[in-house]
């Protein structure tokens, strides 16, 4: 009797315990931040930021999860900064996330913004390690090298030598880092910053991989540009920097070099976003945004001969001018001008 009485005590000590537990811990994350988590140095300067920007009503755990929303991996990864807050000698305020920790936070972002999600993934900007740099027809044009995670791997940690190998020609460059293969290299917190103010020229910032640290949009500098050397108008707009961070041109800035976009001719000084939907880049709407249904010369735009229409025009969009059509017909009445008149 006595070792029955013994058994249902320890269990019930038991079932106490983790209950206490359980209240404890879920009350912890309840609780208001500023008397939880950011009471450590590390997270007051995180908790600051997060008050004043747009997902200052989300709880902290909504974005971050907790220390058994992924199982073994966030309780051991919570237990190693723990340990690591209390035995380092040396105070660091700079935390930054890895790159395991930014796509866990992406995917959390999607269950609130599902249709950025959907448009981030049917666009350019959700391709994956294994398209960028195993694109075999770029790799002979180019080998990658460590400035191509400026752009295409922003928080990847290690070299593009330990991701890659490039030995031999481009048909054989390979991945050393085979984890990376299917993991997207431009996610969501590239051109997001999470913390930053409601203002809305600070929504986006270009992610520094250099500095591991954000640069808001509205601070970028304006670049230059140039076509042939005649400056080109371009748009002002804190979205058109930062899309030139990565869509860069060349050294002498001209218009359509390298990676660069600006358009020139007609479509002159208008913003990315004026045609390109900002998360999934489509374009398809964006000719009747602004033109009525027949153009000046009497034409539906959508079916004129540009790479609007077709990719492989010789008319591309962002340099079209009048005289990509209209060159020849100018030639002849350059010729017929120049004719002398007959008096007869």
């Amino acid at each position: 009797m006595k070792k029955k009485k013994k058994t249902v005590l320890t269990i019930a000590c038991m079932l106490s315990v983790a209950l206490l537990l359980t209240a404890s811990y879920t009350a912890w994350n309840l609780a208001d931040p500023a008397f939880t988590c950011a009471r450590c140095h590390e997270i007051k300067d995180s908790h600051t930021s997060w008050q004043s920007s747009a997902h200052a009503a989300i709880a902290c755990t909504d974005c971050h999860g907790t220390a058994l929303s992924e199982g073994f991996y966030s309780l051991s990864e919570k237990t190693r900064m723990l340990l690591t807050h209390l035995t380092t000698d040396k105070r660091n305020d700079d935390l930054r996330l890895n790159e395991q920790q930014v796509l866990a936070l992406a995917g959390r972002c999607a269950e609130c913004h599902r249709a950025e999600q959907a448009g981030w993934l049917a666009g350019g900007h959700g391709t994956t390690y294994q398209d960028i740099f195993l694109d075999e027809t770029h790799n002979r044009s180019e080998k990658p090298y460590a400035d191509c995670l400026r752009c295409h791997g922003m928080f990847y940690e290690a070299s593009i030598s330990e991701l890659m190998s490039l030995e031999g020609e481009a048909s054989a460059f390979a991945l050393r880092d085979t984890k990376q293969a299917s993991q997207p290299v431009i996610p969501c917190l590239s051109c997001h910053q999470m913390h930053s103010p409601q203002d809305d020229t600070l929504k986006t910032a270009f992610y520094v991989r250099a500095e591991k640290d954000y640069l808001p949009s509205g601070q970028l500098s304006k670049i230059e540009m140039y076509d042939k050397g005649r400056p080109v108008q371009t748009a002002d707009d804190a979205n058109t920097r930062l899309c030139l961070q990565c869509h860069s041109p060349n050294a002498w800035h001209q218009a359509g070099s390298s990676d660069d976009r600006t358009p020139t001719g007609v479509h002159e000084g208008l913003a990315c976003t004026a045609c390109h939907a900002p998360h999934s880049n489509d374009a398809s709407a964006s000719c009747s945004q602004c033109h009525p249904a027949l153009s000046n010369c009497g034409l539906d735009v959508k079916t004129m001969d540009t790479s609007y229409r077709n990719p492989e025009s010789p008319n591309n969009i962002h340099h079209i001018s009048c005289t990509s059509c209209h060159e020849q017909k100018q030639a002849r009445d350059r010729r017929l001008s120049r004719q002398p008149v007959s008096l007869n």
